[in-house]
């Protein structure tokens, strides 16, 4: 629907409610006045600018590799690369819409990095360090922090991968049970990890702004590329060369519009936009 001021901004509204219930599940305990809320009154201090000068530069690592998988064309990210476009398609349509997609991504990423730092970071990562301890797997509690790190990051990062696809039938077995679960896995455990490393060096907030910083960028930068390659596929065609037989036998058998659209599906592939498509962009 337009307004007076242009279209109304889009966003589906049932993937986000998605998107929301599922932090809130997580979360619970912060909503329900258990350890989460005892978590956030007592260690989480938002307003402190060093939270933010830390979290800002604890989150440039991560980053970084957030830039180099989502520029990378190796294979093992196809999958990785085309299922982010493909939710944030999902969530913010078609046409860029660079105001409104930045204070939605800003408060999805806010949600999810006070939800998953409280109750991986500030909950489970202590309770299984004092568990390890208690265990005897370290002579003390400070030398016990290391396996409270490996171990909530280990399910950290088994809570990101896609277990509802394992009662879907083979399919959903041959899917869970491959390279891109694997490489999936991998990820978490490069992102859970810094963000524990920040936690048990600089507290918690710190943790919670990296994490914020890093869903807020892989939300809001993915949004502009889909929509900068989506409005680049249906810009003005060039004319086809006079001299190409090959573009007159199509055009002759098969009509204009379906060469036209031919061209068009070849530049949404076409995403470095080099005039070839790279075997990873012929990847589905």
């Amino acid at each position: 629907m337009a307004g007076p001021l242009g279209p109304a901004p889009y966003l589906d509204r049932g993937l986000t409610r998605q998107l929301i219930f599922n932090q809130v599940a997580v979360g619970y305990t912060i909503w329900g006045g258990g350890f989460g809320a005892k978590i956030l009154a007592e260690q989480v201090h938002l307003d402190d600018p060093r939270a933010w000068i830390f979290g800002t530069i604890g989150a440039l690592p991560i980053l970084a590799l957030g830039r180099t998988i989502e520029k990378s064309e190796s294979p093992f990210f196809t999958t990785l690369n085309l299922s982010t476009n493909d939710i944030v398609e999902r969530l913010f349509g078609q046409l860029k819409q660079p105001a409104f997609a930045l204070g939605v991504s800003a408060l999805l990423a806010l949600l999810t990095g006070v939800c998953e730092e409280i109750v991986f970071r500030g909950g489970v990562l202590p309770s299984l360090a004092n568990y390890g301890f208690m265990q005897g797997y370290a002579a003390s509690l400070p030398e016990a922090i290391p396996f409270g790190i490996a171990t909530s990051t280990v399910l950290f990062s088994l809570g990101h991968l896609p277990f509802l696809g394992l009662v879907q039938g083979e399919a959903g077995l041959r899917n869970f049970f491959s390279v891109d679960t694997l490489v999936l896995f991998g990820l978490q455990l490069a992102t859970g990890g810094s963000f524990a490393l920040l936690y048990v060096t600089t507290g918690l907030s710190t943790a919670i702004v990296a994490h914020f910083l890093y869903d807020l960028y892989t939300l809001y930068a993915t949004h502009l590329v889909v929509t900068d390659q989506i409005a680049y596929s249906k810009s003005p065609l060039p004319p086809l060369p006079q001299q190409s037989l090959a573009a007159m036998r199509w055009r002759m058998t098969e009509g204009k519009p379906y060469v036209d659209g031919a061209r068009r599906a070849f530049l949404m592939m076409d995403a470095n936009r080099d005039d070839a498509i790279s075997q990873v962009e012929l990847e589905p």
